[in-house]
This record gives C-alpha cells, sequence and structure tokens, in this order.
C-alpha cells in the first residue's frame, strides 16, 4: 500500500484553496458574452481553441495533489452543470470559488462550519426563488434569437441560426450540433437499450417502428428473432447515439401512419387520470410530433470548427433552458389559474359543520350588524345542510363562510339565501 501525505486544519484547506484558485482562474476569462478564449495545449494534432468553461476545466490536472483535490470538486460542479442545463458552467465555476473562499474566512474566524453549510442551504434557496421571479419569459423568435447570440458570444448568425431551428421543430423538437466535414466510421450496427419499462416500453417500441416503417419484433406477437426479414425492418436518413439519448433523424414511416399514432395518444392523454401517464404520453407524443433539426458548423480550419461548434453548443443550450423554463412558468400559472377559476363544491364533514355553526353564533353575538340585527338565529338548524366552495385550502374557505354569515341580509324564516355569480354562499342555508 502506497502511503499517504496527511494534512489536516488549515493547511489542508490552504492547499485545496489554491488547487480550487487555479482552475477557477483560468475558467473565469470565459465568463459571458465578452469572455476571452483558452488555448489549451493537445498532445497530438492542433492545439484547442474554446470558450466553453467545462472544456477548460476538464483539461486542467495539477501536479501537487492536495492542490488537484480541490481542483476535482471545482470540475465536478462545472461537470454536472454541463449535464443537467447543458451552459452556465463558467458561472457555477465562479459561485463555487467564491462560496469556498468565504466559507474559509469564516471557518478560520471560529465560526460552526455545520451552521455555515445550513446558511449557505437558505441562501440557495432564496437566491433560486429571486432568480425565478425576475426572469423574463421568452415569447418572440426575436427573443430567442438574442439569447442564442449573447450565449455564442455575440455571433447573430449563431442566434438566428437557432431561432430558426427551433421555430421549425418546435420546443419539444431536437436540434444536434455537427461539424460540416466529419470523417466516415465503420459502425453497421449498434445495440441500444430499449427505452421504458412494461407496458410503457412495447408502446414506445411501437412508436419507434411506426416513426421508420418498421415492426416490432417481439415474442408476444407471435415474432421470433430467428423469422426476422429484412422487410420488417424500420429506416432512417440518420440515427445518431449517445451515452443517454437515441435520435432518430428522417425515419422511413408513413406519414398517415405517424399522424394516427399521434391522434391516438392525444385521445389517450384526454382520458387519463393520472397525471404521471398524462406526463408520459406527452413526451412520446413531443417525440412523435416533435421535428429534428441539425445545425452543421463550419469553418477554415479544424481548429476553427472546433472553437465554433463549442460557441453553437453553448448557445443552443442557453436558448434551449430559456425556452423550457418560460413553458414551465407558463403551465404553472395556467393550473392556478384554473384552479382559481373553477371551485369544486363539496359537503362539509360534521366536525367543520359544528365549528361553522359556533363561529356563526359567536359572531353574531358579539357583531351584530344593522342589516341583521334580530332575525339572525344565534344557533342554525340540525337539519341545515352546508356546501362549500373550496378552493386550494378548506380553512381558508371555511373562514370566508364565516365572513359570508355576518354580511347576510334580513329575510324571513322561509327565505333561503341565493348565491349570486360574484359573490358564493353556502346552498341551503336558512336565515
Amino acid at each position: 500500500m502506497a502511503a499517504k501525505d496527511v494534512k489536516f486544519s488549515r493547511d489542508a484547506r490552504e492547499r485545496m484553496l489554491h488547487g480550487i484558485n487555479i482552475l477557477a482562474d483560468a475558467v473565469k476569462v470565459t465568463l459571458g458574452p465578452k469572455g476571452r478564449n483558452v488555448v489549451i495545449d493537445k498532445s497530438f494534432g492542433a492545439p484547442r481553441i474554446t470558450k466553453d468553461g467545462v472544456t477548460v476545466a476538464k483539461e486542467i490536472e495539477l501536479s501537487d495533489k492536495f492542490e488537484n483535490m480541490g481542483a476535482q470538486m471545482i470540475r465536478e460542479v462545472a461537470s454536472k452543470t454541463n449535464d443537467i442545463a447543458g451552459d452556465g458552467t463558467t458561472t457555477a465555476t465562479v459561485l463555487a470559488q467564491s462560496i469556498v473562499q468565504e466559507g474559509n474566512k469564516a471557518v478560520a474566524a471560529g465560526m460552526n462550519p455545520m451552521d455555515l453549510k445550513r446558511g449557505i442551504d437558505l441562501a440557495v434557496t432564496e437566491v433560486v426563488a429571486a432568480l425565478g421571479n425576475a426572469a423574463k419569459k421568452i415569447k418572440t423568435s426575436e427573443e430567442v434569437a438574442q439569447v442564442g447570440t449573447i450565449a455564442g458570444n455575440g455571433d447573430e448568425s449563431v442566434g438566428k441560426m437557432i431561432a430558426e431551428a427551433m421555430q421549425k421543430v418546435g420546443n419539444e423538437g431536437v436540434i444536434t450540433v455537427e461539424e460540416a466535414k466529419t470523417a466516415e466510421t465503420g459502425l453497421k450496427i449498434a445495440a441500444v437499450k430499449a427505452p421504458g419499462f412494461g407496458d410503457r416500453r412495447k408502446a414506445m417500441l411501437e412508436d419507434i417502428a411506426i416513426l421508420t416503417g418498421g415492426q416490432v419484433i417481439s415474442e408476444d406477437l407471435g415474432i421470433k428473432l430467428e423469422n426476422v426479414g429484412l422487410n420488417m425492418l424500420g429506416r432512417a436518413k440518420k440515427v445518431s447515439i449517445s451515452k443517454e439519448n437515441t435520435t432518430i433523424v428522417d425515419g422511413a414511416g408513413k406519414k398517415d401512419e405517424i399522424q394516427g399514432r399521434v391522434a391516438q395518444i392525444k385521445q389517450q392523454i384526454e382520458e387519463t387520470t393520472s397525471d404521471y401517464d398524462k406526463e408520459k404520453l406527452q413526451e412520446r407524443l413531443a417525440k412523435l410530433a416533435g421535428g429534428v433539426a441539425v445545425i452543421r458548423v463550419g469553418g477554415a480550419t479544424e481548429v476553427e470548427v472546433k472553437e465554433k461548434k463549442d460557441r453553437v453548443d453553448d448557445a443552443l443550450n442557453a436558448t434551449r433552458a430559456a425556452s423550457a423554463s418560460a413553458a414551465r412558468r407558463k403551465s404553472k400559472s395556467r393550473k392556478r389559474r384554473t384552479a382559481s377559476m373553477t371551485p369544486s363544491t363539496r359537503p362539509v364533514r360534521p366536525w367543520k359543520k359544528a365549528s361553522l355553526q359556533a363561529a356563526a353564533s359567536h359572531c353574531c353575538a358579539l357583531r351584530p350588524t344593522s342589516r341583521s340585527p334580530a332575525s339572525m338565529p344565534t344557533r342554525l338548524p340540525a337539519s341545515t345542510s352546508f356546501a362549500v366552495h373550496c378552493r386550494l385550502r378548506p380553512v381558508r374557505s371555511l373562514r370566508t363562510q364565516v365572513r359570508k354569515l355576518r354580511s347576510l341580509p334580513a329575510r324571513s324564516s322561509t327565505t333561503r339565501a341565493r348565491p349570486t355569480a360574484t359573490t358564493p354562499r353556502p346552498a341551503n342555508m336558512a336565515t
């Protein structure tokens, strides 16, 4: 077993902080639309020029083990941000460096590290909420182009290209970025794990078969693998396979069959009552109905092509994230409006009814109004039935009904209160 160099306390923190600063200082020069490029030496071929923060972070390896550990932690921040959002890796690196620096100062001054960690968690929640409130929704194609232009280092052609691609395929479509001239690979056959599980996997395989003009090979359908013929296979102009996703471009399926499948999925979405099933059906619908666009990046040299491809990738990911965020906020606001505009009516439970009677009696005894001085009963009849308009919180609607009881006008004992369109009142209530 190799010997280990062990460091403690301040010495360990300072060595790791030094490594963090080395990596973050190299990455932060690429921040924002005015960021500068970084030249990376390669062991073979021409050097690589890039403005992508995560690419710079992945290329840094330090000789000192403790400094390298600090650099690896920040590299993980950039890599995770790239996996989730696709962009913003430089911003994440700068924020992580600042958090570590200020946290190190606080710990050195005697602050409890766990209290510091809890404070950071609370601050993150507040900052994320503030950013969500300050975010601006993207509504037009011009705004999409502006986001792409800023993320593409001020290149307007990149922004327009991305806006055109998103306009053609929609927010749910697939957009890939390629180099204009690439060498052909020798891959002829690739095995890809089928998506989903159980019955949902079978349905998604049927979607792929319809999209490519093929046929699902399954023993459930009476078809064995040894009996498969070439006429059962599907075709596509291109199939792009990555670690997480497989993209089928320009499948050979018949248009009327694809449209029929889309209509079938839409009908299933309307019929299902499960939010989870509805979400999965909408994902399948987006994959069938959404288009696929390919952006080919060209240049005079290989170095220029790779540098521009990095910029287009960042711009595309930033634009897609902005569009998806705007769509989610729009969906949430629509759900809130629907919930507030369509209240459900349901009877009040006995214990709530008793509470309502007691509250009404108490309010009438303490605060008789000029409109109902004596005709308002001190206790409601036991046979009185209630219907509360519940929106989001039954307790709040219960209080609302109590407030309505205070302002009921004086009527004869045989008259029932009628709810109006503007002021909902409990049904079948004797006054």
